[in-house]
């Protein structure tokens, strides 16, 4: 038996990393997972973004940690050759709509090498993941990969 499948970046063989089209796209095709790398910014939210520094994959500068995520969706995603692409960076909520039932999330931290920042993020995507119906009950740790404890479906994890 081969093992499932996951889109990397949800796609981004087919668009800009962790973005809309390339979401599309990755779910034509059959997979068992969607990997994405989530970032907190300065209001809460969770922004899909590969690099937290906004200039390696948006039209913007700074750290995600330091814009709301408005300013983040005002920006741009770059494609692979670093023009400017129409995509904008996602938030979280709309994977967590736009993923069907029985695909796994896998869920990457980002926080560029800042411990306290990865737990923050951590602990406000385990908080956002108790609220929404595909996870309920989830880990706080941002020591390694943690699965939401009650959800089948949604894998947690920390990179640098």
């Amino acid at each position: 038996m081969l093992p499932a499948l996951h889109a990397h970046r949800l796609g981004r063989a087919y668009g800009p990393d962790s973005s809309a089209a390339a979401l599309a796209r990755a779910l034509e095709l059959p997979l068992g997972g969607l990997e994405t790398d989530c970032c907190l910014t300065a209001d809460g939210e969770l922004v899909l973004l590969h690099d937290p520094l906004l200039e390696a994959g948006t039209t913007l500068s700074g750290w995600a940690h330091e814009h709301t995520a408005a300013e983040i969706r005002a920006g741009r995603l770059r494609r692979a050759d670093g023009t400017p692409s129409e995509e904008r960076p996602m938030i979280l909520d709309e994977l967590l709509q736009l993923a069907p039932p029985g695909v796994t999330l896998q869920l990457e931290v980002k926080a560029h090498a800042d411990p306290a920042l990865a737990r923050r993020t951590a602990l406000a995507l385990c908080e956002r993941l108790s609220y929404h119906p595909r996870a309920s009950g989830s880990s706080s740790s941002a020591s390694g990969p943690r699965r939401a404890s009650s959800s089948p479906g949604v894998a947690l994890g920390r990179g640098w």
